[in-house]
């Protein structure tokens, strides 16, 4: 019985320590939990004795355990180094932005690729030139801003700019491509800009996502609230105006100045015909009046759905789920928790970016008050 005993306790001891070994392995070979396949994780370089790299960012592609330094692609330069990983600190959402569009602007796979997509755009173009048609694009675009609005103009570009990400790929191997291939790199564009959504969407689902957001511009572009707005209240004011005959302010007018030029006691013509006149004014302005209430009410009473669907309200709704699901899952078990969402908003976060979540946080709450 007691070596049965003893085997059981040897046995579970060593399947602890190997458990305990393994994640003590995976922690030396990733601390700081920078290392993603393929690389994407963004870190800024500060506290190292060479001030011209302090502020620079890169890109983690792996990790060193022999050295204990991560090897970094720094944006920038394009070049690799290896540095501690007490000189990383992880990069913001606006730093994020900005080393994808250092890594897009120094790349030279980028660059080639630009050329290529630029010589390709020269070739459909023709025979315009293609800064002819680039300003053309300009004057359409502050066109769209002087007719329907800036809001609704920046919805416009960021949904054919979406499209346009998803179908560049296959633009050089004919439209059949770009139509096949479509709804799958739909999906992943999808899922790389809302990580919740990895693994839960499929194919028909990103299309269709695509097409909703397709119908919501065009609908939000046939409503122009300016015009309806001015439309309403100019038929409001100018159905009353006409009531106002002509002839009868000219009649009043002329009594007045009758009384002038006798010397008579101002308004003493018009004494007879007040009442009249009283009624008469009254009854417009109830009528304006309930006009003005109306279109008042009307402005109000919106559902819930319209004001969800609002471009304020759906931008500042986006924004604050995208920094709650940054500054809230860990890196390590890609977990979301609401102590590290606060934690990270107290201590890790800028005071304008505080300023900006709170801003769109109140923005979400007046929504359904």
């Amino acid at each position: 019985i007691k070596p049965s005993r003893r085997a059981r306790t040897l046995s579970l001891c060593l399947t602890f320590s190997s458990k305990m070994g393994g994640e003590a392995e995976d922690v030396d070979r990733d601390p700081c939990g920078f290392v993603t396949t393929p690389p994407s994780v963004v870190v800024k370089v500060e506290g190292t004795g060479r001030h011209d790299i302090n502020g620079l960012l890169g890109i983690v592609v792996s990790f060193n355990v022999q050295h204990e330094r991560y090897l970094v692609h720094m944006t920038k330069s394009q070049s690799t180094m290896a540095l501690k990983k007490e000189n990383l600190a992880r990069a913001n959402l606006i730093d994020s932005y900005r080393a994808q569009t250092e890594q897009l602007r120094y790349d030279p796979r980028v660059r080639e690729k630009m050329a290529k997509y630029l010589n390709l755009c020269s070739r459909f173009v023709a025979p315009f030139k293609l800064s002819h048609v680039i300003g053309g694009g300009l004057a359409l675009f502050f066109g769209l801003v002087y007719s329907v609005g800036f809001l609704k103009t920046v919805m416009t570009v960021s949904l054919v700019a979406l499209i346009a990400t998803i179908a560049a790929p296959d633009v050089t191997s004919g439209p059949q491509a770009v139509i096949n291939n479509f709804p799958e790199r739909a999906k992943a564009v999808m899922e790389k800009q809302v990580p919740v959504l990895r693994g839960k969407l499929t194919h028909r689902h990103a299309v269709g996502i695509i097409l909703l957001l397709v119908v919501f511009c065009v609908h939000s572009l046939s409503i122009s609230n300016s015009v309806v707005e001015s439309g309403r209240t100019q038929r409001v004011f100018s159905s009353n105006a006409r009531k106002v005959d002509k002839s009868m302010l000219e009649t009043y007018y002329n009594m007045g100045y009758e009384d002038a030029a006798k010397g008579r006691k101002h308004g003493s013509s018009l004494s007879g015909k007040l009442d009249s006149f009283k009624e008469e004014l009254e009854d417009i302005l109830e009528e304006v009046l309930a006009d003005e209430d109306d279109f008042v009410m009307g402005k109000q009473q919106k559902t819930l759905i319209a004001r969800i669907f609002r471009l304020p309200n759906l931008a500042s709704i986006i924004y604050v789920y995208r920094s709650a699901i940054e500054l809230g899952t860990d890196p390590m078990t890609d977990l979301f928790s609401v102590g590290q969402l606060c934690a990270n908003i107290q201590h890790h976060t800028e005071w304008w970016r505080k300023l900006l979540l709170a801003l769109s946080a109140y923005n979400v709450l007046r929504i359904f008050l």
